[in-house]
């Protein structure tokens, strides 16, 4: 779920030329990575329910491995 909102998000934003899912299978120029370190239910408030997320994320150009 996470992945498609980033995708939707850059797409959104017109940031690269194109954008894709992983399993696609495209050449690409760049590679988002992500994991997600902590992910915590809270307790509901007023807005309803919630939760905590932690996450890395790092860009890295395929070409060289640059982060």
């Amino acid at each position: 779920m996470a992945s498609r909102v980033f995708i939707e998000s850059l797409r959104a934003a017109q940031a690269f030329t194109a954008v894709a899912s992983p399993e696609m299978r495209q050449n690409r120029d760049y590679e988002l990575l992500g994991d997600v370190r902590e992910w915590e239910h809270v307790l509901p408030q007023a807005g309803g329910p919630a939760a905590a997320i932690a996450i890395d994320i790092s860009l890295r150009r395929t070409g060289d491995n640059r982060e």
